[in-house]
């Protein structure tokens, strides 16, 4: 029986723990991540792991695409991390088999393990943060792709983008809950910058259920987005069951919302496998997921 340490690095926090078979959390830590001091991560990884000697294995979370062999493709937050192999200096510094994935990745495995994707062997987790991050499972097990990119959702054209754009809006980087709602409620009172957008996402959908007409016909254009790249994932993956994730997920009402704006989606495509639609649910996990699916990560090696 393996002791495994799950760290989940993210751009303000480095999180740790480790789980008993049912994926109880036993310990869970976090000490600031520094992201402007990449040499800084390594290190504090590596002291994370010093700091349980009975550990046999370790799992990593970390944000942007990770290559198969562990390497850091695009860095996500840590910007001086790109192209370095996270894997091999953890494994040099500290002589116990890592693995590592990308944080989406990292969610989806949590929700496979001891969440809502346990007992479905077809579904997609996807994750609504500054943009979209997703995790395909196809017979049961996680697709990463060639390269890692699987389930890159921001990245997914769906329409025409301006030159010169660097995050094009034709793509579903715009489905995030920053780049998505919080984008289109500020931009539509003027504010045109991301430094000035409003991002309490909470209160935008507070504000749409109180009657705020601008916060109610945002709320409605970005969940018209968010289901056209569903109906994408339908047509193309055909999943069981898509998963969100990410702080919206967790606002009463909002994933229901999804579901029947998803089903409205799908009647405008009657072509589309006879209108079928998967079944739409809140991940599990929490703010725990990129612990969790680090560990699980681990138990596969």
């Amino acid at each position: 029986m393996h002791t495994i340490v799950g760290i989940d690095v993210g751009g303000s926090f480095i999180k740790w723990g480790r789980a008993d078979a049912s994926g109880a959390i036993s310990t869970f830590e976090r000490i600031p991540t520094e992201r402007e001091n990449p040499d800084g991560v390594i290190e504090k990884i590596a002291t994370i792991i010093r700091t349980e000697p009975d550990a046999t294995r370790v799992g990593i979370s970390i944000p942007g695409i990770v290559s198969p062999a562990g390497q850091l493709v695009t860095p996500g937050a840590i910007t001086g991390l790109a192209g370095r192999n996270v894997k091999d200096e953890v494994e040099a510094l500290t002589g116990l088999p890592v693995a590592v994935v990308n944080d989406a990745h990292a969610a989806g495995l949590a929700e496979r393990w001891v969440g809502e994707g346990a007992d479905s062997d077809h579904f997609v987790c996807v994750t609504l943060g500054t943009g979209v991050g997703g995790a395909i499972f196809a017979d049961g097990k996680l697709y990463r792709g060639f390269r890692g990119a699987a389930g890159e959702l921001s990245m997914a054209p769906m329409g025409p983008t301006l030159p010169g754009d660097a995050v094009p809006q034709g793509t579903a980087y715009w489905c995030g809950a920053v780049f998505g709602l919080s984008r289109i409620y500020s931009q539509a009172q003027g504010l045109r910058e991301p430094s000035q957008w409003f991002t309490d996402t909470w209160e935008i959908l507070r504000r749409a259920e109180a009657g705020d007409a601008v916060a109610s016909a945002s709320v409605e254009e970005f969940l018209d987005h968010l289901s056209t790249l569903f109906v994408s994932l339908l047509a193309v993956l055909d999943p069981e069951r898509i998963l969100i994730g990410g702080g919206l997920s967790e606002y009463e009402g909002f994933v229901a919302r999804v579901r029947t704006r998803l089903q409205d989606k799908i009647a405008d495509y009657p072509f589309l496998v006879q209108g079928y639609a998967p079944d739409v649910r809140a991940c599990r996990n929490g703010n725990q997921a990129g612990t969790l699916g680090a560990i699980y990560a681990a138990s596969l090696l």
